[in-house]
């Protein structure tokens, strides 16, 4: 199995085309159409892929996500890129530009 490339804030993402995505009451909800497996979103992750989809760089995501939670910045920094490196693991997102 190849290695994941290392993950920054600068690293180019796309969203998979196999990924489904529904927001549902606040919530998101994920379908790996390669898997059917699904996966929930909390408000933060949520926003989060709402903005990956959008095309935006994980920095700008970051900056936003600030602005948007009550959260310090070191903690969103870290849990940002732990929950985009499980969507890369999942196949969900790519790197590379969009």
């Amino acid at each position: 199995m190849a290695a994941m490339p290392e993950l920054t804030l600068d690293t180019g993402l796309r969203v998979s085309p196999d990924a489904a995505f529904r927001e549902l009451d606040g919530e998101g909800v994920l379908l790996d159409l390669g898997s059917g497996r699904y996966f929930g979103l909390d408000p933060v992750a949520l926003r989060t892929w709402q903005m990956l989809s959008d095309g935006l760089t994980l920095r700008a995501i970051r900056d936003r996500l600030l602005d948007e939670f009550d959260v310090d910045a070191p903690t969103l920094e870290s849990d940002l890129l732990t929950f985009v490196r499980d969507l890369l693991g999942r196949g969900l997102v790519s790197t590379g530009t969009i």
